[in-house]
């Protein structure tokens, strides 16, 4: 008998700066599978400048 596979889902956030970096994605690498859900969540936007 297949074992039931079971979706995850998974948030990252994407941040304007963190510990003095720039353009920081929390968490930085993401194990997903099949079936899985990523969700792409802008945290801490603070300000872009466009010229």
């Amino acid at each position: 008998m297949a074992t039931p596979v079971i979706a995850a889902d998974h948030t990252v956030e994407m941040l304007s700066s963190s510990n003095g970096e720039m353009m920081v994605f929390k968490p930085a690498v993401l194990k997903i599978a099949p079936g899985d859900s990523v969700t792409w969540k802008a945290t801490n936007p603070g300000q872009i400048l466009h010229r």
